[in-house]
């Protein structure tokens, strides 16, 4: 699982809507909280760098 969230992370990111970003990463957020692995927190957070787009 970890692999195919860094493999396509950037794909995926691009095709959320940019008023479903802010909702996307506040989840991220909250399951940043929840993860104790540190490869999965790694990978959360990458996704969620991806996931903020035109938001930064």
């Amino acid at each position: 699982m970890a692999g195919a969230v860094r493999d396509t992370r950037e794909v995926w990111a691009s095709y959320f809507l940019l008023q479903d970003r802010a909702r996307v990463l506040a989840l991220l957020a909250d399951l940043l909280k929840q993860v104790s692995d540190e490869t999965a927190r790694i990978d959360v957070a990458a996704f969620g760098h991806a996931s903020s787009g035109e938001l930064i």
